[in-house]
C-alpha cells in the first residue's frame, strides 16, 4: 500500500496487508467474554451457559435475514464472508489476536517515521519502499528481497533495518514509549549499588536462536543470582506473573543482553555465566568493573544514541540513503479516466489523483480505502 507522510511528499509501501479492514462487523464482536464455540453448559442447544451469556450457538442473521443452518449449511464449502461471520461469530479469535498484534507494530512504526519527517526543517528526498513487521524479514534465510525490517543476519545484506517500533511504544505488553521510560529513569532510578543484585532477562522462546536462550535458562536455573525466565505469549497466567516492565529491568544490576554493547563478554552458550556473575557480584569488582560498565551503557546509549532524537535523525538518515540508490523517481501522481457530463453520454476526460492515502487518514481509519460514511472500525474479541 501507499501512504503520504507530512509535507514532503514522501510516499512508502508497506507489506501490511491486513490493514484492509472493510470487511462487515462481526456480530458479538465487541463482547468481553470469550467462550469456546463449540460448548453448550446450559445444555439442548440453547445458546447459552450456565450464566445466561452467549455461548456461539445463539442466533445470527446478517443484514439480508440469512441465517446458518446445519442441515442445509454444514456441508457447504463457498459461504460468502457475511454468512461466515454470521454463522461463526466466535470462530475467528487467532485471527483476531494475529491482526491487533500486527496493526500495533505497523502503526507504532508509521507514527515514528512520520514524527520524523514533520519534524524536519530540510527537505527530504521523495522514496518509495516496503516494511516489514514481522520479527524475520524474510521467509527464507537465505532469500534476497530488499526491505526495511526490525532485524536481520550479518550474512542478509539485501535488507535494511530500521527503528524498532518499541521506541513508539508498546503498551499492549506494557512496554510504554521509549521518552517516557527516559523519563522515568531520569526521576528515578536506584544507584547501581541500590539495585538489586541479580541478572534479569525475559523473553519468548519461539524465535531464531533458541538454543541459546535454552542455554541461558539452563545454567541460571535456581541461581539465587538470577531472575531469568522464559515468557509464554499465549499463556495468559504466565505473562502476568512472568512480565517485567522495561523500567522494573532497571532495577537490576544485570541484563542478559547481545554483543555490541557496554557489556562483559561470555562465551557462546553461556558456559561461563554463573563464575562471571558471582565475579561481578564481588564487593571490589562491583563498584569498579560492574558500575563503570553500567555507567557506560547510561552515557553511551540511554544519553546519547537512544535518545528521540537519535532515532529521527536515523529515520532522516534512512531515507537519504534509501534515496541515493533507488534508481527511479517516484511518481505521487497518476492519471485516470472519469466520465465528462460535458461531453455527454460515454465521454472521458483524464484527471490526475494522488497514489495512495495520507498518513493521518490512515492513522485513523487503519486502511487504504474505506466506504463513505465509513464503518465503525471492528473491535477484536476480547477472551476475558
Amino acid at each position: 500500500m501507499l501512504l503520504l507522510f507530512g509535507h514532503q511528499q514522501f510516499s512508502g509501501y508497506t507489506d501490511t496487508a491486513f490493514t484492509t479492514s472493510t470487511q462487515p462487523q462481526r456480530p458479538g464482536a465487541q463482547a468481553q467474554e470469550h467462550h469456546p464455540p463449540y460448548s453448550d453448559p446450559a445444555g439442548e442447544g440453547s445458546g447459552q451457559t450456565s450464566n445466561g451469556e452467549s455461548n456461539g450457538n445463539t442466533a445470527h442473521t446478517d443484514e439480508r435475514g440469512w441465517e446458518f443452518s446445519y442441515k442445509r449449511d454444514g456441508k457447504i464449502y463457498g459461504l460468502n464472508e457475511e454468512q461466515c461471520l454470521t454463522a461463526f461469530p466466535l470462530l475467528y479469535k487467532e485471527v483476531d489476536w494475529a491482526v491487533e498484534y500486527r496493526r500495533k507494530r505497523s502503526i507504532a512504526t508509521l507514527h515514528s517515521l512520520n514524527r520524523a519527517l514533520v519534524a524536519s526543517g530540510e527537505k527530504l528526498p521523495d522514496v518509495e519502499f516496503t516494511l516489514t513487521d514481522h520479527d524475520a524479514a524474510l521467509m527464507n534465510p537465505d532469500g534476497n528481497h530488499t526491505t526495511l525490517t526490525y532485524s536481520r543476519l550479518a550474512k542478509q545484506e539485501t535488507l535494511w533495518l530500521m527503528p524498532d517500533f518499541g521506541f513508539w511504544g508498546w503498551p499492549y505488553v506494557g512496554m510504554k514509549s521509549y521518552t517516557e521510560l527516559q523519563d522515568l529513569l531520569d526521576e528515578g532510578e536506584d544507584d547501581f549499588l541500590d539495585k538489586i543484585p541479580k541478572a534479569v532477562w525475559r523473553g519468548g522462546m519461539r524465535v531464531s536462536g533458541a538454543d541459546m536462550r535454552e542455554k541461558l535458562l539452563e545454567l541460571s536455573d535456581r541461581q539465587e543470582w538470577s531472575d531469568i525466565r522464559a515468557l509464554d505469549w499465549k499463556n495468559e497466567t504466565d505473562v502476568k506473573e512472568s512480565l517485567i516492565s522495561m523500567d522494573d529491568h532497571c532495577n537490576y544490576m544485570f541484563t542478559a543482553s547481545g554483543v555490541d554493547q557496554n557489556y562483559v563478554k561470555l562465551r557462546r552458550g553461556f558456559s561461563d555465566l554463573p563464575r562471571t556473575i558471582k565475579s561481578l557480584l564481588q564487593p571490589s569488582t562491583l563498584q569498579d568493573t560492574g558500575r563503570k560498565i553500567a555507567d557506560n551503557a547510561r552515557r553511551t546509549f540511554r544519553e546519547r544514541y537512544l535518545t528521540p532524537a537519535a532515532e529521527a535523525c536515523y529515520w532522516r538518515a534512512l531515507i537519504r540513503g534509501w534515496a541515493s540508490v533507488q534508481g527511479f523517481e517516484p511518481q505521487r501522481w497518476i492519471e485516470t479516466e472519469e466520465d465528462d457530463w460535458l461531453v455527454g453520454s460515454g465521454g472521458k476526460k483524464l484527471k490526475k489523483r494522488a497514489r495512495g492515502v495520507p498518513f493521518e487518514s490512515y492513522a485513523i481509519m487503519e486502511a487504504i480505502e474505506w466506504t463513505v460514511p465509513a464503518k465503525g472500525r471492528r473491535i477484536c474479541v476480547d477472551d476475558g
